[in-house]
């Protein structure tokens, strides 16, 4: 029986200067520490640094890698490409900043393939995160959180 899938998208807008060493920390780390299979989809979204060369040349090498480009900005726009046009059986994004901890697949994976969760997610709001912003950024991100859990409770 073959092992299930999740694909690992990251969104970039004009991530050239990082997106090398992200992918191959990501890359290492899934070839290393991951039980399942896996691809990593790198989207540009309006990209205008080079970031598509740079992804194209990383997916030359590895057919583990996919990457799709679009002219439009925007991350949403990024990860329903991405998402509509896997073939995976779970889906999950990843900035490229890596700021999650990425033993947290693990955990995502567990509960997608093995406990039977539909759907899993992630927050920097838990108790047990550790995250730093500015207050303004801090304030916007928890009064976008309380609307979300206002409108779908």
């Amino acid at each position: 029986m073959s092992k299930p899938t999740l694909d690992v998208v990251i969104p970039v807008l004009n991530e050239a200067h990082v997106l090398e060493r992200s992918v191959a920390t990501v890359r290492a780390f899934l070839l290393s520490e991951f039980d399942y299979d896996w691809r990593i989809v790198i989207v540009d979204n309006g990209s205008t640094d080079g970031t598509d060369a740079v992804a194209r040349r990383l997916c030359e090498s590895n057919d583990r890698l996919l990457f799709h480009h679009m002219e439009q900005k925007g991350r949403g726009r990024a990860l329903r490409l991405a998402w509509l046009q896997s073939s995976a059986d779970a889906v999950c994004y990843m900035d490229v900043d890596l700021s999650t901890n990425l033993r947290h697949l693990k955990q995502l994976a567990s509960a997608l393939f093995e406990e039977g969760y539909d759907v899993v997610t992630g927050s920097r709001l838990l108790p047990e995160s550790r995250i730093r912003r500015s207050a303004t950024r801090e304030f916007i991100s928890r009064v976008y959180n309380w609307l979300v859990r206002l409108m779908l409770p």
